[in-house]
């Protein structure tokens, strides 16, 4: 899923002060991903 529609997920706002957008999504009820994008596309996870 997040790699054919990679801006699903809300932008962070606790790390907004980065040099990098951090996005995160719910993938369960206790379980998030934060992750990253490129200027080349490629997706970096950051926390899981």
């Amino acid at each position: 899923m997040l790699l054919t529609n990679p801006n699903i997920g809300k932008i962070e706002p606790d790390l907004e002060d980065m040099a990098a957008t951090y996005r995160g999504f719910l993938v369960t009820k206790i379980n998030k991903l934060i992750y990253r994008m490129d200027a080349d596309d490629n997706i970096y996870v950051s926390v899981f």
